[in-house]
């Protein structure tokens, strides 16, 4: 029996090898559930890689001048605390309009918070499920600061969310034909 834990409308399970408890706990989304706050939105993909792969990602910020064609080279300002990888990323989005600023949480090596302080305002839970020895299912989890009356996304809202998809989009082929 694994032990199972509920934050934030997403359900984990820990699994240990030795039958240990948990070490550690994903932080809340305060988000969730707020006013004005639609989500979650949700894609996911089956990908050739190693679970640490995403967890790698997060202080790859060069990645995003070269991937994801931003006009400048991000700078970022990493911290940890234990299991808990924290990371602040600044960067020029891509058509040099608006300066972004975005807070990265990773916890161990599968879930991994990202919230936007400019707006649109977002978070989004990236998480990676082991689902053999050569594949995960990394699902990207969207809540947005734009809810219409009736909870409903605008169409700026969505063209955000799908943007964002289309940005790991990039990133999998990458993520596919790494070898390790």
């Amino acid at each position: 029996c694994w032990p199972v834990h509920e934050i934030c409308g997403v359900i984990l399970a820990w699994n240990s090898a030795t039958g240990a408890e948990p070490t550690w706990r994903m932080s809340d989304a305060p988000e969730y559930g707020g006013a004005g706050w639609s989500g979650y939105h949700t894609r996911s993909w089956r990908v050739r890689m190693h679970v640490q792969e995403l967890a790698e990602n997060v202080p790859d910020a060069p990645h995003f001048r070269y991937v994801h064609r931003t006009p400048t080279l991000p700078t970022a300002v990493p911290s940890t605390d234990g299991p808990v990888y924290r990371q602040e990323t600044h960067m020029t989005s891509a058509d040099g309009s608006l300066d972004l600023t975005f807070r990265q949480e990773a916890f161990g090596l599968g879930l991994i918070w990202l919230r936007t302080t400019s707006e649109p305002r977002m978070a989004f839970l990236n998480a990676t499920t082991p689902l053999d020895d050569e594949h995960c299912q990394l699902t990207l989890a969207v809540l947005i600061r734009d809810a219409e009356p009736g909870g409903e996304l605008s169409p700026a809202g969505r063209a955000h969310v799908e943007a964002l998809f289309a940005q790991v989009d990039q990133d999998v082929p990458i993520f596919e034909h790494k070898v390790y």
